[in-house]
């Protein structure tokens, strides 16, 4: 059972995604709504996926995901940007695996996510 984080400072920025993930059964999703927050979630409750509005507070999200690297390297992010393909490949150039979501994402971003989660190496999760 897939377990997934969303943070966001916005729930509703994520809304249209979380439905999309909820009509799931076998996903469980947990919200963070501050930097903090989402760090002790990624410790304790250790997610499969954690999706990343474009600010967390007052960091940008590829920011966020840095700090969250230092706690886990082997965490699976989704980032949501605005940006070109090319320039977010750039960006996230040394945060591991990250997905880029278009603002708005819902039922196809969601299928891709999941998917996404399948082809995690199962020997990497705890």
């Amino acid at each position: 059972m897939p377990r997934i984080l969303l943070v966001t400072n916005k729930r509703e920025s994520l809304e249209t995604l979380a439905r999309a993930l909820n009509a799931e059964a076998s996903v469980t999703l947990e919200w963070a709504h501050e930097r903090k927050d989402a760090q002790n979630r990624v410790r304790d409750w250790r997610p499969d996926l954690m999706v990343v509005d474009e600010y967390v507070g007052y960091l940008t999200n590829f920011e966020f995901i840095r700090q969250i690297m230092a706690i886990d390297t082997r965490i699976c992010t989704a980032a949501v940007s605005r940006l070109p393909r090319e320039s977010f490949h750039d960006m996230t150039d040394g945060l591991g695996r990250v997905a880029q979501l278009p603002p708005g994402a819902g039922m196809l971003e969601a299928e891709r996510l999941l998917a996404l989660l399948e082809t995690v190496d199962p020997a990497n999760e705890s």
